[in-house]
């Protein structure tokens, strides 16, 4: 491409063309200018430029290039179509020539147009003395009105065999049809056919010896012509469909009134050898039939039919392909994965439930090798050197691979059995994926139940010693002026109590050995109650969405523990959203059948409600999923979360008979599905008890029994501040004693839960087997599930947690003694 300003100093955009012209005719140019008339422009374009561009519409530019281009590869292609079609035409010319048959083509009434050399060269005459002449007379085989009058009257094919020169030709005789399908002339075709013919006709004298053979065949053999006349019969045919007596093929071998609808005759009288299969209606028989065309003795075409009786072999491969059937049926619908695979591990076949187990299909597996499918592509060789070793292997773990790149754990046996291609491996594979991974849900389960147990007796001593801190404390401030140096001090001690008493429900919530008062709740209303909390609590950037069940069934439990259960959820989830994202809480109603239930651990078949609570945040990967039930386990920073949110959540769930699920992949968000039994109709299953105000001191009697030294001191220091008279005891045996001595009754009786020797609860049944009006105050740092059972938390019963503030001791005791 050229691209070439109108006026240069000392040089033009006509002188451009012109070098142009001589020395590159065949590159575009194009005129650049700043101005240009009609006339010049005119002039440029006679001088040969291709277009002309002003310089103020440079915007044009690239499209005038386009077409210049494109204008130039079109004539290129023109120039090289042109020269193709001179060389084809050549080219045909001398194919033509070079053709060794004699070809002639003809107008309608036969008259040569045009012929190839080997015409000449038959004919021994030049072109001129050929063309324009009817070929059929000057080879001496038809009249020149004959040859014109079946021209005109057949629109297909004709082949007719003529003898010239001592020679015997083949001519096929094929007309030329204009659209219209009007007759425009013809192709005449010559073959000599001379070693042929003479084969035909030594042909004919071996044709008796061919009957006599035919005679002595142990198959059937027919010869039937082109009017489905049967010329021979032998013996073996006339044995099994009788002596033909003049009928035709249809008729003798099938006994139809009309030829067959699937005759094949056509097909083989135009020289075509045919072998099928064929099942007698007359004599039962499946015979294995092989037809060939044969000239009879008039020079005709005949079909020769052998008939080979293979009922026998049919049964067989019937019989054979049930059985294959059969076992292919037991190959597809075995219980476990199959394989077969040659020994270097190219696979050449396998089942249902190992191509669904894989994901591969079948055409993909039969493209790979064995070891392909392994994790380790190395432990194929290993299992095979053993099967070297021992005969068989069976149920050896491995891993596989799927085609999505999971991981699948499976039982593998292998046996080396003979094939039909030879001797292959067959490997026989049971997924204990799902059972591994069970397996594994249930040995992390023991070991947080194991955790949750230290965690419980960690917390249950230490709120014994934070009942001593706290209540000291408290003492010591009320024994302070407001101005003096160590009340500042001792209210740091106080608080820092406090945080230490919420870090040890946190603790005994994880072990399931938190008190909880049960009601029957309905989460609907639950997640209704919290909702605007938790909008303040994720941030304008994350979108809380709610789908609740209607008829959603209610549940057993604490109400505070499950709000507590949905705001630990609800900060994990805005922690990993910190660009924003959609916190979704659902609720539904679940029936868990035997199956289902083995998922869940610890749940048995039934009716559950089902709380889903999904992010789209970061996700987590397989190794964090599995602690993040675990106490003081965190994925934040330091300083940014204690690692007990999300075992708390785990406490409280298994607490009240549930079981927690997690679901998460890296960037894909996380779901928790939490599982709760369904309960009866919502209501409360014990009474509460209404504490406000400052209670009023007593005189009453009260034995308190605790096995913790330092807290019944502080328990008894409380008691007596209050007026009240106290006895008290280190156990359940010396406190039984103490009453049994006792000449006047107790009031009350405070007691610790868990202690050697007899616990609170023994001690209570015996000491109100005494005095029936005998009020019991339980005191605990976790609850055993009796306690919170109605029999136990009734009338004359309560239960208060440690570590307790001494006024919610004070309100506690006096309530219960105030009651009738």
């Amino acid at each position: 491409m050229i691209l070439s300003d109108y006026s240069l100093p000392q040089f033009t955009g006509l002188e451009a063309l012109k070098i142009k012209k001589e020395h590159a005719p065949g590159i575009p140019l194009i005129i650049v200018t700043g101005s240009m008339n009609e006339e010049v422009a005119v002039t440029c374009m006679k001088a040969g430029a291709d277009d002309y561009v002003l310089k103020e519409q440079l915007h044009r530019l690239p499209k005038v290039v386009a077409a210049a281009l494109e204008k130039k590869r079109l004539e290129k292609v023109e120039i090289e179509t042109r020269e193709a079609l001179k060389q084809a035409a050549r080219e045909w010319i001398n194919t033509f020539d070079a053709v060794g048959n004699p070809i002639a083509l003809l107008n309608p009434e036969g008259l040569v147009l045009r012929c190839n050399k080997a015409v000449s060269d038959l004919l021994s005459k030049p072109f001129r003395e050929i063309i324009g002449r009817p070929l059929t007379s000057l080879l001496g085989s038809q009249s020149r009105e004959e040859t014109a009058f079946r021209i005109k009257n057949s629109l297909s094919r004709e082949t007719r065999l003529f003898s010239f020169n001592n020679r015997w030709w083949s001519v096929h005789i094929d007309p030329i049809l204009d659209d219209s399908r009007r007759l425009t002339g013809f192709v005449y075709i010559m073959t000599d056919i001379t070693e042929r013919h003479q084969a035909e006709e030594e042909l004919a004298r071996e044709r008796s010896k061919l009957k006599k053979i035919l005679d002595l065949m142990p198959d059937g053999a027919v010869i039937i012509n082109s009017r489905h006349e049967i010329e021979y019969v032998n013996p073996v045919i006339e044995h099994d469909f009788g002596p033909p007596q003049g009928r035709r093929c249809y008729e003798y071998l099938q006994g139809l009134n009309a030829p067959c609808p699937w005759c094949r005759n056509d097909r083989v009288f135009a020289g075509e050898t045919i072998r099928w299969e064929w099942k007698s209606q007359l004599t039962g028989k499946i015979y294995d039939l092989f037809d060939t065309p044969l000239t009879n003795s008039n020079g005709l075409l005949s079909k020769l039919e052998f008939f080979h009786d293979i009922t026998a072999l049919k049964q067989t491969e019937e019989a054979l392909s049930q059985s294959r059937k059969r076992y292919r049926s037991l190959f597809e619908q075995a219980p476990v994965g199959i394989g077969v695979a040659y020994p270097d591990g190219r696979i050449i076949d396998a089942n249902r439930y190992l191509i669904n187990l894989l994901g591969y299909s079948l055409e993909e597996l039969r493209g790979m090798k064995a070891s392909q499918t392994y994790e380790d592509p190395l432990a194929r060789q290993a299992i095979l050197q053993q099967l070297q070793q021992e005969g068989r292997v069976s149920d050896q773990e491995v891993r596989l691979k799927r085609k999505d790149g999971n991981i699948l754990s499976v039982l593998l046996s292998m046996d080396s059995i003979d094939w039909e291609s030879g001797n292959v491996i067959l490997t026989s594979i049971k997924d204990v994926t799902e059972q591994k991974n069970l397996r594994s849900q249930f040995q992390h389960a023991q070991k947080l139940e194991a955790v949750g147990r230290l965690a419980g007796g960690i917390a249950h001593d230490f709120n014994n010693l934070l009942s001593v801190i706290n209540g000291y404390s408290e003492l010591g401030l009320d024994k302070l002026e407001e101005d003096h140096p160590l009340r500042a001090d001792l209210q740091e001690v106080r608080r820092a109590g406090g945080r230490a008493a919420g870090l040890t429900r946190q603790l005994l919530a994880f072990s399931r050995k938190q008190a909880l008062s049960l009601e029957v709740l309905n989460l609907n209303e639950i997640v209704g109650n919290v909702e605007k909390m938790l909008r303040r609590l994720i941030g304008e950037d994350v979108e809380l969405i709610t789908d609740l069940a209607e008829d959603l069934g209610p549940v057993k439990g604490d109400i505070g523990q499950i709000e507590q259960v949905l705001m630990n959820l609800a900060v994990n989830a805005r922690d990993a959203m910190p660009g924003g994202g959609k916190l979704a809480i659902g609720t539904r109603n679940l029936s868990l059948d035997q199956d289902l239930a083995l998922h869940h651990p610890g749940l048995a078949p039934g009716l559950y409600v089902l709380l889903t609570v999904s992010d789209t945040g970061t996700g987590m990967d397989r190794e964090t999923q599995g602690q993040i039930f675990e106490p003081f386990f965190t994925t934040k920073g330091q300083g940014r979360g204690t690692g007990l949110g999300l075992s708390t959540v785990y406490g409280i769930v298994k607490q009240i008979g549930g079981d927690i699920q997690v679901y998460s992949e890296p960037d894909l968000g996380t779901t928790f599905k939490i599982y709760l039994p369904r309960a009866g109709e919502a209501g409360n299953d014990r009474p509460k008890i209404e504490c406000s105000g400052i209670p009023s001191k007593g005189n009453e009697t009260i034995l308190v029994v605790e096995d913790d030294k330092a807290l019944r001191s502080l328990t008894r220091h409380f008691l007596e501040s209050a007026g009240y008279r106290v006895l008290t005891a280190a156990d359940g045996e010396q406190g039984r004693r103490m009453v049994e001595q006792l000449r006047e009754p107790i009031h009350l009786l405070l007691t610790d839960v868990v202690m050697p020797k007899m616990n609170g609860l023994e001690l209570a049944d015996q000491l109100r087997g005494l005095f029936p009006e005998l009020k019991v105050l339980f005191m605990s740092g976790y609850a055993d599930t009796t306690i919170i059972k109605p029999d136990r938390i009734g009338p004359g019963f309560r239960f208060i947690s440690k570590p307790f503030e001494r006024v919610s001791l004070f309100q506690m005791v006096r309530n219960l003694l105030d009651q009738t």
